[in-house]
């Protein structure tokens, strides 16, 4: 550490034949740094610990608390906070991040006691989950399909788990072992028989549930998925075919997924493609260095190394467009995106209805500070300061009503053949490139030809199915 604060490394900066950067430092001053093996730690002014190089086992992934001290090991890193707490994080392999005094939080672990599992949230359509203190998942809203078919996205495993991530009708979860269990559907778009659930054997450090696939990291950084490759018209998008190479996050979309690389840079993979009005871009990364990334369905957004948020793919209801400010945390879905900031709020932008024009509240987050947040399709939920859950938004089945038991949302009753139209649509609605005033009522776009599969709304009635196969017919405003 020089004289004026800044940090100034040199020696290898690999790891096996990958660049892995402990000798390359971030710019900014700091109190004290650390090397290990492979990465390196420091203690900036703010008392803040920022890491670079390898972070295979979370060694370089400290908590959000204030240090006066870090010390970097091989696979593992230890600080005293403020409050004169001893924290670890990293690889638990032989007991190195478990203090003589127990006095350990938000500490990213392997094999570590259950206390020390960091609460965790995800979100998805009907159902959303968490990862509890306890180490236990807890799991609310609905275990059904739209047809009323028991699934059990919401019925979680027993064992003891720190991470879970919430599909289309599926969820998955890594144990404290590095075991992945999943569990709902393996169906995909078009009700073909799929493997979403069925997790390759090995250790896994990070598990993520997409739509109708699943991704995860491997112990040795490589990423694995399984599940459909296809996207909604049955063309073969590729969301499930990683690329090569070392991996420190995976984030899978509907019909996409991105990593970030060891380096920092972000790497995408499957559909590229608006569903409606052809490319949309979220498989297109910019060129930037990520240190957390989210795939929504069609946008992705991820936090860059100075706090910032970028997003890229569609943005035709503001769901890419983030404020500026500095954010710990991104989480991206159909149509709205949420961060958390450096201060601990919660912030959404996007759209806040059900595509259907009714006013559901999922970007109007709540006050107060939050560790974390999940954004599902129509609602939101996040874990406080205080480990309380909090969601908003849609509850049609549920899934914005967490509680202590993880009560569940009941079959839900077959669709009815009509529903009416409202009398006055609440606000104009974006559709298809177009904003239906008030005066306009819109017109579901259709497929004309192929096979009748399952259903959606049209015209304010419930019509039982949709078009596999044949030609999409777009959607428009027209005049009442």
């Amino acid at each position: 550490m020089k004289t004026d604060g800044s940090v100034a490394c040199w020696g290898s900066n690999f790891f096996s034949d990958t660049v892995a950067g402990q000798s390359n430092p971030p710019s900014g001053k700091f109190q004290q740094v650390s090397t290990g093996d492979y990465h390196s730690c420091g203690v900036n002014l703010d008392g803040r610990v920022v890491c670079w190089g390898t972070d295979y086992v979370g060694q370089s992934s400290p908590p959000n608390d204030i240090f006066e001290q870090v010390s970097a090991g091989s696979g593992h890193t230890c600080g005293i906070t403020a409050d004169r707490k001893f924290v670890c994080w990293g690889y638990n392999g032989t007991g190195q991040v478990v203090p003589p005094n127990g006095n350990t939080r938000q500490s990213t672990i392997k094999d570590g006691p259950v206390e020390w599992i960091p609460e965790l949230i995800s979100s998805s359509y009907s159902h959303s989950c968490r990862v509890k203190t306890d180490g236990m998942v807890q799991c609310w809203g609905s275990n059904y399909n739209r047809n009323g078919k028991f699934i059990g996205q919401a019925t979680p495993p027993s064992g003891i788990f720190r991470d879970v991530s919430t599909g289309g009708g599926h969820t998955c979860g890594v144990k404290t072992g590095g075991e992945v269990a999943c569990w709902g559907v393996n169906i995909d778009a078009h009700g073909n028989l799929t493997n979403q659930t069925s997790a390759p054997p090995g250790e896994f450090r990070q598990v993520s549930a997409g739509g109708f696939h699943t991704c995860g990291i491997k112990f040795d950084g490589g990423v694995a998925c399984w599940g459909s490759n296809y996207d909604r018209d049955g063309n073969f998008a590729g969301q499930s075919s990683p690329p090569p190479g070392v991996f420190q996050q995976v984030s899978a979309g509907v019909f996409h997924t991105c990593g970030i690389k060891m380096t920092g840079s972000v790497a995408c993979w499957g559909s590229n493609v608006n569903l409606v009005e052809g490319v949309a871009g979220q498989a297109t990364p910019p060129t930037a260095k990520f240190q957390q990334i989210s795939a929504g369905m069609m946008h992705t957004c991820g936090v860059k190394t100075d706090g910032s948020i970028t997003c890229w793919g569609d943005n035709s209801v503001g769901q890419s467009y983030p404020p500026s400010d500095t954010f710990l945390q991104v989480s991206t879905s159909v149509i709205h995106s949420c961060g958390v900031k450096v201060d601990g709020r919660v912030v959404c932008w996007g759209a806040d209805n059900d595509l259907q024009g009714n006013i559901t509240g999922q970007t109007i987050a709540p006050r107060g500070k939050f560790q974390q947040v999940g954004a599902g399709w129509f609602h939101t939920c996040g874990i406080r300061l205080d480990g309380d859950v909090m969601c908003w938004g849609s509850d049609e089945y549920g899934q914005s009503s967490p509680s202590a038991d993880s009560a569940l949302a009941p079959a839900p009753t077959r669709r009815p053949t009509s529903i009416p139209t409202p009398t006055r649509r609440p606000t104009p609605v974006f559709r298809s490139g177009s904003w239906c005033g008030l005066g306009e009522t819109w017109v579901d776009g259709h497929y004309r030809g192929g096979t009748w599969v399952r259903g959606h709304y049209r015209n304010g009635s419930w019509v039982s199915g949709y078009y596999r196969g044949g030609t999409w017919v777009s959607g428009h405003c027209r005049s009442n």
